[in-house]
Parts: C-alpha cells; structure tokens; sequence
C-alpha cells in the first residue's frame, strides 16, 4: 500500500497467476506452532487436508518461524482492535447498532489498548513479518499452512449479543 508508509514497497503480485497449474510440486510449511493450541477436532481436521494437499503433489515441511519467541501471538494482539476501530470509526461513531454486539466489543478494545503497546506490537509484526519471509526465502518454500482458528465456529446463537467464543479465536490470524 503506498499510502502507508509502514508498508514494504513491493511489486504487485498477481495471486491468480498459475491458478490453473497442478498442485504437485508446491513447496509448503506447516506452522508447527500453530497447532499448540488447538482442539482435537482442529487438530484432525488439518492433518486430513495436509493428507490431501500430499495426494495432490504438494511438499509439505514444517517450520516454525517463531520458535524463540513463544509469546508473539500476545506481543501482536493489541493491533486487531486498534486497526479495526480505525477501519470501523465512522460506523461504530455513527451507527453502532449496525455491528453486533459482540464484534463491537472486540473493536472497544481500541480504548483499552495503551499507545505504547500498540506502538510495540506494530514493531514486533514487522518483526514477525521478517522472521516468516526469511524462512520461506531459506526454505525455499511456497507457503505455510495453519489452521485459521484453534476452534471450530460456535453455533450461530439466537441471542445475537451473547459471545461464548474464547478470545483464542483469532490467534491464528491476529497478525497477518
């Protein structure tokens, strides 16, 4: 994004270029790590797509990019909220009702979230960032592959402002 000045200036890669081609022959990690916290039928549930990923040609490795920093995860949180209230501000200033409570919970946390530590989380995704291109570039590698969330989806509960969901459940994807 060449509005934000934080931004990597990179060439625009074009996502759908060879998206006709086998799959047979990509170079893939699993994110190891990612895997921690999840529940048995996450768990199950992946190994049975990395079984059909390896049917289809795929080379699956695994890797953990963030082996010496256990606690990255909580170091990038405070970002979500604060980039999603900016993102949301005018609907959650304006018509707040228009976002389900429990998901404007979740954006509220802008408010609780202290300068600082959202100046230290931003530092430690660009952080984060490097140590993941890195092992892919050392790797050789095409991609990794997670779990989006360590849970499966709740339910769609009748009572639309009750949230059971663990705070987990963006964990995976908090910072990418």
């Amino acid at each position: 994004d060449a509005a934000d000045l934080d931004s990597v200036q990179r060439s625009t890669v074009d996502f759908t270029e060879g998206i006709d081609r086998p799959l047979s022959g990509l170079r893939l990690a699993v994110v190891t790590s990612m895997l921690d916290d999840a529940t048995v039928d996450v768990v199950e549930a992946f190994h049975h797509s990395l079984d059909v990923l390896r049917s289809l040609g795929v080379e699956l490795s695994e890797a953990n990019p963030m082996g010496a920093y256990p606690e990255w995860r909580n170091d990038v949180a405070g970002i979500m909220p604060v980039e999603a209230y900016s993102y949301h501000q005018a609907l959650m200033d304006e018509e707040p009702v228009q976002i389900g409570p429990p998901v404007r919970r979740r954006i509220a946390l802008a408010f609780e979230t202290p300068p600082q530590q959202y100046a230290r989380a931003l530092e430690m995704r660009k952080f984060v960032e490097r140590r993941f291109e890195g092992v892919l570039a050392d790797g050789r590698l095409d991609g990794y592959l997670a779990p989006t969330s360590p849970i499966t989806a709740s339910p769609i509960d009748l009572d639309q402002g009750r949230d059971d969901s663990p705070s987990s459940i963006f964990q995976n994807t908090t910072v990418f």
